[in-house]
C-alpha cells in the first residue's frame, strides 16, 4: 500500500488513493491529463488545472493540457512563457509545492496574463511530481508539474491543501513514469507491427510513423530530412514532409557549420528545441517565420554513417518535453532500422533486376558478336589500327571509332573491350540509329515508374548496365541534339538521373562510339 509522507486528515488519504487508483488504470499521458484534471477540480473546489511535462536540461515547461495548447483558451499563454520567473521554476528550484493567494499582486512571471484574461486575479497551487533516485544523498527528481487555479478568488486555497497537493506528487511521479513507458512501447510495437519489408517504402512508412507520433506527441510538422554532399559542401534535402513548407534555397543564406542539423551530425545526439533556447542557431528566424516555434530533431544512423534526422516541429513554444525527445529517438532509432532494411532490400531487388536485364543483353550479345581473333591482315592499314588497339585498351580513355559502314568498327569496338581491363565485365553495344528519338532517353539512361506512359516498372538504362565494363555507342552521331548534355555530363562526372527520377547515380563506365560520319567535314 502507498504510504503518504504528510499523513494528513483519513479524508485527505481516501482522496489520494482515489486518485492515484484512477491514474493507475490510464493508458497514455492524455488520459492521466484529463483523469488527474477532473479528480483534482472535484477535490480542491478550484476552475482550472494545469499539467506540463519537465525537462531538466533545458529548463522548460511543455504543456500537456488542453487549457494550457489550445490557443483560444485564457490558459495558452501561460503555457508559452519563457521559465524565468515562472511560479513553476520556483517549484523545482525549491523541490516543494508553492500556494500563491493572489496572483494579481505577485511578482510572478504567470501574473502578466491577467492583462489579457477574463479575470483580474487568481489563487495558484502548483506542486512537483518527483521521482526518488535509487542513489542515496540525491534529491527528488522533477518529472512534472501540476498547477491548480481557482479564477477571480483569493486564499481559494490552504496550507493543507498545499501538503495534499505536495504529498500527491510524490506519489503519482512513478505512475505517470509507468503510464509513459506503456504508451511508448505500445506505439513502437505499432510502429514494427505495421513496417513489412519488402511491401513498403520510406514514403509509405512515414504517414504510419507520422500517425504513431501523433498518439503520442502533440505536433503540427512531420519531416524526414536526409544528408548529402552538394559542391559547396555538406547539405541536406527533404525526404519527406508534412504540416510545413520548407524552402531550402531560403536556408542556403545560413553556413551550414553553424546550423543545428550540423551540430546534430557531429555529435549524433538528438535536440530538443522548445523556442526559448535555440538562439545560437542562425536558421532560427527563418523557420519561425514558416510557423514553426519548438522541434525535435533526432539523428539517424545507417550501418554506423550519419544519414540524416527526423524533424518533429510544433506551432507552439514549450511545446515538448524530454519525454518527447527520448521517444522521439526510440522512433528514430526504429525508422533507422527499417531504412536500412528498406536500402538494403532495394540494393538486392536492384541488383537482382540488372542482372536480369544484363542476361538479356549479353544473350543478344553472344548471338550478334564477332571473333575479334579473326582481326588478321597484313596490310600497313590494319597493322596500324591493331597497334592503336593495343595502345589504348589498357586505358579507360574514351575512344572515337570511324570509318565507312562495313569496315569492321564494332569488331575494333570488341577487340578494345577483350584487352582492357574490363574484360571480365560487360561490354553493352547500342545502335543508336536504330532507336526511336521517342525512346532513346529512356533506353540509355533508364526511366523510374510512372516517368511516362506504360512506364509501369523502373529499367535501367543501357549506362547503368555497363557499370563496370564498357558501353559502346554505335552510329553516335545519330544521337538527337537535346540528349548532348545529359550525355556530356555521363563522360564527365560519370553519373546520370533516370528519366522521372531525382536520383543521381554514380557510375564506372568506359564508353566507346563509332560513327560513319566524316568528323572533321560535318564540323
Amino acid at each position: 500500500m502507498l504510504q503518504c509522507p504528510h499523513m494528513g486528515t483519513l479524508s485527505s488519504q481516501i482522496d489520494s488513493l482515489r486518485i492515484i487508483s484512477a491514474l493507475i488504470a490510464c493508458k497514455g499521458l492524455q488520459e492521466f491529463d484529463h483523469t488527474l484534471t477532473q479528480e483534482l477540480l472535484k477535490t480542491l473546489k478550484s476552475d482550472l488545472v494545469g499539467f506540463y511535462l519537465y525537462s531538466e536540461t533545458a529548463k522548460a515547461f511543455a504543456p500537456v493540457s488542453d487549457l494550457l495548447t489550445n490557443p483560444d483558451s485564457p490558459g495558452y499563454l501561460i503555457g508559452q512563457l519563457p521559465t524565468e520567473g515562472t511560479i513553476k521554476e520556483a517549484v523545482v528550484q525549491r523541490g516543494q509545492a508553492l500556494l500563491e493567494h493572489d496572483l494579481a499582486s505577485s511578482s510572478w512571471a504567470e501574473a502578466v496574463v491577467l492583462k489579457t484574461a477574463p479575470f483580474h486575479t487568481a489563487s495558484v497551487l502548483a506542486a512537483p511530481l518527483t521521482l526518488t533516485p535509487q542513489t542515496e544523498n540525491l534529491p527528488p527528481r522533477t518529472i512534472a508539474i501540476i498547477t491548480t487555479i481557482a479564477i477571480g478568488r483569493t486564499h481559494a486555497f490552504t496550507e493543507e491543501d498545499r501538503l495534499f497537493l505536495e504529498s500527491l506528487g510524490t506519489q503519482l511521479g512513478p505512475v505517470l513514469q509507468n503510464v509513459l513507458a506503456s504508451e511508448e512501447r505500445d506505439a513502437l510495437m505499432a510502429i514494427n507491427s505495421q513496417v513489412v519489408v519488402g511491401t513498403m517504402t520510406t514514403d509509405q512508412l512515414m504517414p504510419v510513423v507520422r500517425n504513431m507520433l501523433h498518439h503520442v506527441v502533440k505536433q503540427d510538422m512531420t519531416g524526414l530530412v536526409r544528408f548529402v554532399q552538394s559542391p559547396q559542401g555538406p547539405w541536406f534535402d527533404i525526404v519527406y514532409r508534412e504540416g510545413a513548407e520548407i524552402d531550402l534555397a531560403q536556408l542556403r543564406q545560413f553556413p551550414f557549420e553553424r546550423m543545428a542539423p550540423a551540430e546534430m551530425m557531429i555529435t549524433g545526439k538528438p535536440l530538443l528545441i522548445t523556442g526559448h533556447n535555440h538562439t545560437r542557431f542562425p536558421e532560427r528566424f527563418y523557420i519561425e517565420s514558416v510557423g514553426i516555434l519548438s522541434c525535435i530533431l533526432c539523428p539517424l544512423i545507417l550501418r554506423g554513417t550519419p544519414y540524416g534526422f527526423l524533424a518533429i516541429g510544433s506551432k507552439r513554444r514549450n511545446a515538448f518535453s524530454e519525454r518527447d525527445l527520448a521517444f522521439a529517438e526510440q522512433i528514430g532509432f526504429h525508422l533507422s532500422q527499417a531504412i536500412t532494411n528498406f536500402t538494403a532490400y532495394e540494393e538486392i531487388r536492384s541488383l537482382k533486376e540488372q542482372l536480369e536485364q544484363e542476361n538479356v543483353y549479353l544473350r543478344d550479345e553472344m548471338k550478334s558478336s564477332v571473333d575479334f581473333k579473326t582481326l588478321v591482315g597484313e596490310s600497313p592499314a590494319l597493322q596500324k589500327t591493331l597497334k592503336m588497339i593495343e595502345q589504348v585498351a589498357p586505358t579507360d580513355s574514351t575512344v572515337l571509332i570511324t570509318g565507312e559502314t562495313g569496315t569492321g568498327k564494332e569488331l575494333v569496338a570488341q577487340a578494345i573491350h577483350h584487352l582492357s581491363p574490363r574484360k571480365e565485365k560487360p561490354l553493352i553495344t547500342v545502335n543508336c540509329a536504330a532507336l526511336p528519338p521517342t525512346l532513346i532517353e529512356s533506353e540509355l539512361f533508364g526511366h523510374e515508374k510512372g516517368a511516362f506512359t506504360n512506364a509501369t516498372a523502373r529499367k535501367f538504362g543501357r549506362f547503368e548496365l555497363a557499370n563496370g565494363g564498357t558501353i559502346f555507342l554505335d552510329e553516335i552521331g545519330e544521337l538527337p541534339l537535346d540528349l548532348q548534355a545529359k550525355f556530356l555530363r555521363v563522360l564527365e562526372s560519370q553519373e546520370l538521373q533516370r528519366v522521372g527520377g531525382t536520383q543521381t547515380i554514380k557510375l564506372n563506365v568506359r564508353v566507346l562510339a563509332a560513327t560513319n560520319v566524316d568528323v572533321a567535314l560535318a564540323v
